[in-house]
């Protein structure tokens, strides 16, 4: 029996089509939803820049607070998204919780399912990078290999698709 949910989003430009199916999901389960949304930790480059650039104290609080007010920030302003941008679909669900870590997107997802005890977790074939390459998103296809909860892929649609629904 499904009683929980965690739905991972990138917030594109697919958000509303994968909510619509998310709140299908949903309203045939009854299950609660955690949805997650997972941010690529900062690269070498950035790092660097930091590390020149800014003054020792600056880079400590960064690191130490900074990453965290930043980590509120974005999920205050995803919650923001999802209240203006998916509002029709955000009424339909049992809202739990929203989650934004840092880390390499299929681990965080991985990850917070395991703590969040999701019976499935819901995710989009392509990420915004969609049709760049490969039958799958990177993404989903190390969900798909690596988790041991099941995982409801939805599969891409191309923009026309999307105006006929």
């Amino acid at each position: 029996m499904i009683k929980h949910i965690l739905f991972a989003t990138d917030l594109g430009l697919y958000g509303p089509y994968l909510m619509k199916q998310l709140a299908s999901i949903v309203q045939s389960t009854g299950a609660s939803v955690d949805i997650v949304h997972a941010i690529e930790p900062m690269g070498l480059f950035a790092e660097s820049i930091i590390d020149t650039y800014m003054p020792e104290k600056e880079r400590e609080y960064l690191r130490n607070k900074g990453i965290g007010e930043v980590i509120e920030r974005i999920r205050l302003q995803v919650i923001d998204t999802l209240k203006s941008e998916y509002a029709d679909y955000l009424g339909q669900i049992n809202l739990q919780g929203v989650l934004v870590k840092v880390g390499v997107p299929a681990e965080v997802i991985i990850e917070q399912a395991k703590l969040s005890k999701a019976d499935l977790i819901v995710i989009g074939s392509h990420g915004q990078q969609a049709y760049s390459g490969g039958v799958l998103g990177s993404v989903v296809s190390k969900v798909l290999q690596s988790t041991p909860v099941p995982v409801h892929m939805i599969p891409m649609v191309t923009l026309e698709d999307l105006t006929r629904n």
